[in-house]
């Protein structure tokens, strides 16, 4: 308390404003830790004097246990040198530091008698430090551990100079301490970067350039120890040639004396100096004996000086000149200071230096103009004024010797009056502290100043025993200065006053009543200043505020009713009203944000529709503030209020509602209430109970883009008028209508679709909204996909095409077409088949009757109009039986071909234009020019690098035979026939080598894996080939194996049935002919039908569907059924006992009536006679159908039917006449 005992003294102790006693001057913390961080003060109450002193505050600050941190300027020690090693505690003091070492060899000991921040060490290893401090002593974490290694091998410089100039030389010397320098091969670097080998240990820049600059090592390879060495690292720095300086302390010598001169090269080191000296009488001269950096010169004259250094020599450029004179008097100032102001006296003293001053006679000079003569050295002004100001001199001419001699010249200075300046760090003293005052003149000496202090309730007063520049003060006031200099005393003018204040120990805050986040303009708010341990103290409070720096009070509130300008910091401070320069701290800041536009509630229901019977709840909010009461109305806003928030809720501004109606809030909130504005309105509907459904006409939930389709809104129940509105995820909503009718479908009408009704008599009532239905409208036009099976064609086989849509979907019909080709270009045009006119509901088509190659097509539509997918890619089924008019022959006639070998594909029958076409496995169809050279009609192929399908097109919309052949990287094939083999035909399979070499013996035949033939023959030979022969092939030879094939093997009819059974056909026919005719004779006797119409298995005659029998022969008109024809059934019966069972021998004979090509004569027909046998019949048995020309007479006025025969329409019976006719071939057949 710097006054009495401490036992005089009550001790209480304060830290972060918090107050706690303690009766003792010392305050101990035994164990620190960061809680102990914080601001301290004490306080002293004397007991008997009955005051109080305030400490200043000390903040105190507890950091975690530091880590020391040691640092090296090197690592590495040259041989017989020292590295520095630094350990410290970052920003703290007071440390004292233990070192250890340990080597690889030696455990960690302590090195003995160190314990400063840095020491010197010369040994290798490895080091740590830690700090240390107090007592009892506190120590810091080990520092990192930092290895210092001996180099035993040094790079040194010669000359060994800090830096280097461009056209200096210097030499690295590579010392590897060992051996003889021959032993060693050299490698020198440069920035890490490896340069050259040498054999010698020395490496030299003849003239040096600025890119020389780097970092550079060398390392050393032992030729016979096979060891290497690595040297220290050196920094070379390479500058422009340097330019001398010649400095001066002065350049006037005086009678008798000398002065220096200095040259120098900045920032580097090992130069002698040539001095150079000239005057108006004589040339340049170099100054003998001189070299060193200073010399002193009693010579008048221009001098210069250069630099140089090394071997050969390396000079700098000259130096400037500078000018030295000799002067024989010495003009000098009383008092001796820098500068004069007006008012003040100076004395001009002229030194001739030999005599008695009364030997001279003086003449003075101001600015080079002669001004007085005076007999005496003095001359003086006792009041300077500005104008005095100027270049003096004084000459001195001695009256018996005759002489003349002239001083050196002196400037004075003269300005105006000057004004003291006092400056403060700070204005407020804190608790128990001082601040300094500085006073100053600027640009001048030899002052000491008197410092003065007023306050409020005392006159200005001296401050006793200060005199000094600075001066700490505890005490409040207005204080200034003045400066004071010179005899008699010339004083400045006074500084301006600075007022220095107090702050006491009182802890001040600003408070914001009410504390609302978020204030509104036009509400009152009230800013409190809250002084805290102030006493009895009366204050008057100070505010900064937005508007104004200072706005002072005598109560501690303010309250305003704010605007936008109003927003900003706020903060205050208290002064005391009996002492105006003791005052508090300011306060910290607080922020007032003053939002301009009243606020509008936000109000939100749960649910717009109230339930049957029950309620909705609504939520009024003013976001994001606090402190509100919500007001309610139904109606609109003039409606009278209808509930008030804290009347039934007091948390969450919430009420229940059960009626219909329009609904508002508002809330409120202060003293007088400030009402915020009407909120947007929420209608409140009632719900009734009429079912809503949302379906889709077409129904499906997947559509293409361009597709038409219905979105409808179905309310069941009742005939209420309805008013409709939709909900949908999609982009595109529905108008309020029912229907949504989507003409073409885009993907913006995809999403969620939902609608509700509203009764055009009662807006108020609504239905519930339907469930949401999905519709998904697809941008990729849907592809479809056609499979055939089988691939290959068998005798008889039928071909089933299946036709599928990628992403299935429902609706869709299908549309079956063969494939004809177009030699214009790389496609076909496409041939719709029978029945798929209109498409059909099953999604395959069987096709009879399919005896060659061909190909197909399908794609699938739906909808009105029709919605077309992509057609399929082509598919075919392929045949290896040769068609009639058309035929792809191999050479090399097999299936299998090394991948070297050529291969022609020659395409023959009744067309001149061809093209190949190739289907490979897991491809794509390609043709010839893809892959081979077409020449006419025959593909040429240099390699097969694939396994194949191979078939011609023609230009007249043929396909021939397909052929698969193989393309194998293999040691050995098998050479097996390209075409199917006909039963009863020979067949002889080979093997052939890669190399060419002919097999000579043991070639082992298998057939689906199972040993044929293992004897000394190379071929294996079928003399008549069975069905039991088709299956795979492969040979083995010498442990090669070949590639396996099939071997396809077709039936052989023995008879020529076709010829027989036309011949037998037309034997029948005559005896038709003559039947019919007694017939008809009978039948116009008996009335009496000549010709019996048999049905046959099924309960109508045979309608045509889309199965149909597919024959080869394309004739355009004949290949498919004729229309109106009728089908007559007769039986033939071979047997004489007509009572026998007919079941085996009975023959059918099916009778076709057929109009031909356009005649108009109805009365011509044309039966087909069918011979069928009952029971094991031949599938492909047609060549016994035969031709009868009928002609047909009406019996009475039948009425003909379309899609009937006109026998078929009439009871009446019909009598023919039968011609001899002519077959039309089986696209007749049914």
């Amino acid at each position: 308390m710097k006054e009495g005992k401490d036992t005089d003294w009550e001790y209480r102790w304060r830290k972060d404003g918090g107050e706690f006693v303690r009766n003792n001057s010392c305050y101990t913390i035994e164990t620190i830790s960061t809680v102990h961080s914080g601001q301290y003060q004490c306080f002293g109450f004397h007991r008997s004097l009955n005051r109080r002193k305030n400490s200043k505050i000390t903040s105190l600050i507890v950091s975690d246990k530091p880590k020391a941190k040691l640092t090296a300027g090197s690592t590495i020690i040259p041989v017989g040198g020292r590295v520095t090693l630094s350990c410290s505690v970052d920003d703290s003091d007071g440390w004292k530091y233990d070192w250890f070492r340990r080597t690889s060899n030696s455990n960690e000991a302590r090195v003995v008698g160190e314990e400063n921040r840095d020491i010197r060490v010369s040994q290798g290893g490895i080091y740590r430090c830690r700090g240390r401090r107090g007592k009892p002593v506190y120590y810091t974490d080990y520092s990192d551990e930092v290895t210092v290694e001996i180099t035993d091998a040094v790079l040194t410089l010669e000359p060994n100079w800090s830096s280097f100039f461009t056209g200096e030389s210097v030499t690295f010397i590579c010392d590897l301490k060992e051996g003889k320098h021959t032993d060693w091969e050299y490698r020198w670097s440069k920035d890490e970067k490896s340069d050259q080998f040498m054999s010698h240990k020395h490496y030299k820049y003849q003239t040096l350039l600025t890119g020389d600059s780097g970092r550079y090592q060398c390392s050393g390879f032992h030729r016979s120890l096979n060891c290497i060495k690595n040297s220290n690292i050196i920094s070379l720095i390479v500058s422009d040639k340097p330019k001398a300086k010649v400095t001066s302390g002065s350049t006037i010598i005086p009678v008798g004396g000398r002065v220096t001169l200095s040259c120098s090269v900045d920032d580097s080191d090992g130069w002698k100096y040539d001095w150079f000296r000239r005057t108006s009488n004589s040339n340049e001269a170099q100054v003998d004996g001189e070299e060193n950096r200073d010399i002193t010169v009693s010579q008048e004259g221009v001098y210069r000086c250069r630099g140089r250094r090394g071997e050969p020599v390396y000079y700098t450029d000259y130096s400037d000149e500078v000018s030295v004179e000799i002067t024989d008097a010495v003009l000098t100032l009383d008092p001796n200071w820098s500068s004069f102001y007006t008012g003040e006296s100076v004395t001009f003293i002229c030194d001739m230096k030999e005599g008695k001053h009364t030997d001279w006679e003086y003449r003075w000079s101001k600015d080079e103009k002669s001004d007085q003569i005076m007999s005496h050295k003095h001359y003086k002004y006792q009041t300077l004024l500005t104008e005095d100001s100027g270049r003096y001199q004084c000459s001195g001419f001695h009256r018996s010797l005759n002489c003349i001699k002239k001083s050196n010249i002196i400037s004075l200075i003269v300005s105006d009056k000057p004004k003291a300046k006092v400056t403060s760090g700070s204005t407020i003293i804190p608790v128990g502290d001082r601040v300094t005052l500085s006073c100053s003149v600027d640009d001048s000496d030899g002052w000491k100043y008197d410092w003065f202090r007023r306050t409020s309730n005392s006159n200005e007063a001296q401050v006793v025993g200060e005199e000094n520049r600075d001066i700490r003060v505890s005490q409040e006031g207005i204080y200034r200065c003045r400066g004071r200099r010179g005899e008699p005393v010339y004083y400045t003018d006074y500084s301006d006053e600075v007022t220095v204040e107090i702050t006491v120990s009182t802890s001040v805050s600003v408070t914001l009543q009410p504390d609302w986040s978020q204030i509104f303009s036009g509400e009152k708010i009230t800013v409190r200043c809250e002084i805290q341990g102030g006493g009895d103290t009366e204050w008057d409070y100070e505010w900064k505020t937005p508007q104004s720096t200072s706005h002072q009070t005598h109560v501690n509130y303010w309250t305003l009713s704010v605007s936008e300008s109003s927003s900003g910091n706020y903060m205050c401070r208290g002064r005391n009203r009996r002492d105006s320069y003791s005052s508090t701290q300011w306060s910290k800041t607080i922020t007032l944000t003053v939002s301009g536009e009243k606020p509008k509630p936000q109000l939100s229901a749960d649910d717009r529709v109230i339930p049957v019977g029950g309620s909705v709840t609504l939520s009024c909010s003013v976001n994001p503030s606090s402190g509100w009461k919500y007001y309610w109305y139904r109606g609109d806003q003039s409606s009278e209020l209808l509930i008030r928030h804290d009347d039934v809720f007091k948390s969450n501004g919430q009420i229940s509602v059960s009626q219909e109606g329009q609904y508002w809030c508002r809330g409120g909130r202060g003293e007088p209430v400030y009402y915020s504005q009407y909120s947007q309105s929420v209608r409140i509907n009632t719900l009734v109970s009429n079912r809503v459904v949302v379906t889709l006409n077409p129904n499906w939930s997947e559509i293409y883009h361009g597709e038409m389709i219905t979105v409808r809104c179905e309310i069941q129940g009742g005939d209420t008028e309805w008013e409709y509105e939709w909900e949908t995820t999609s982009s595109i909503k529905p108008s309020n209508q029912n229907e949504f009718r989507i003409s073409s479908a885009s993907s913006s009408h995809s999403g969620n679709y939902s609608c509700k009704g509203r009764k055009k008599n009662a807006q108020h009532e609504t239905t519930e909204w339907s469930d949401f239905i999905k519709l998904t409208v697809n941008n990729n036009k849907p592809q479809s996909v056609l499979t055939v099976s089988p691939s290959w064609l068998s005798p008889g086989a039928s071909v089933t095409l299946k036709c599928e849509v990628e992403h299935p979907s429902a609706g869709w019909r299908f549309y079956w077409y063969k494939t004809v080709p177009k030699l214009s270009d790389r496609l076909y045009r496409y041939e719709l088949l029978p029945g798929s006119d209109s498409g059909t509901e099953e999604d395959s088509y069987m096709v009879h009757g399919q005896t060659h190659t061909a190909g197909y097509v399908c794609r699938a539509g739906r909808g009105e109009p029709v919605f077309y997918t992509e057609h399929s890619k082509p598919t075919f089924v392929w045949s290896g039986d040769f068609p009639p008019s058309a035929s792809l022959t191999v050479s090399p006639d097999r299936v299998q071909h090394f991948t070297s070998d050529s291969v022609s594909l020659s395409c023959e029958g009744n067309s001149t234009e061809w093209r190949v076409r190739r289907f490979p496995e897991d491809s794509y169809l390609s043709l010839c020019s893809d892959w081979g050279t077409m020449t006419g009609s025959t593909c040429n192929i240099s390699g097969l690098n694939s396994s194949a399908v191979y078939w011609c097109e023609s230009g007249s919309g043929q396909f021939t035979n397909s052929v698969n052949i193989t393309g194998h990287n293999a040691d050995m094939i098998l050479m097996s026939p390209v075409r199917p083999v006909t039963e009863g035909q020979s067949v002889s399979l080979g093997c052939r080598l890669k190399t060419g070499q002919k097999l000579s013996n043991n070639v082992f035949f298998y057939q689906n894996d199972k040993l044929l033939q293992n004897d000394t023959r190379v071929e294996l030979i079928i003399s008549a080939v069975s069905k039991s022969h088709e299956g795979f092939y492969k040979c083995q030879h010498s442990g090669k194996e070949s590639p396996q094939s099939w071997m396809t093997v077709t039936r052989h009819e023995i008879f020529p049935w076709s010829l027989i059974i036309g011949l037998i056909c037309g034997v029948v026919s005559l005896v038709l002919l003559v039947l019919l005719l007694l017939l008809c004779r009978f039948r116009r006797s008996k009335h009496s039908c000549c010709i019996r119409w048999i049905q046959s298995e099924s309960s109508s005659p045979p309608t045509t569907n889309h199965r149909v029998n597919q024959s080869e022969n394309h004739h355009n008109d004949q290949s498919s059924p004729l229309y109106g024809g009728a089908h007559i059934y007769e039986l033939e019966n071979d047997s004489e006992n007509t009572g026998n069972d007919i079941s085996n021998d009975a023959t059918y004979y099916l009778i076709e009536l057929q109009t031909l090509g356009k005649k108009k004569d109805d009365s011509l027909l044309y039966a087909k006679i069918d011979r069928h046998k009952k029971g094991k019949a031949k599938k492909n048995q047609d060549d016994s159908k035969v031709y009868a020309q009928i002609d047909k007479h009406k019996k009475g006025k039948a009425t003909e039917n379309k899609g009937k025969s006109s026998a078929a329409a009439t009871d009446e019976p019909v009598c023919t006449q039968v011609k001899p006719g002519t077959s039309f071939g089986d696209n007749a057949a049914m």
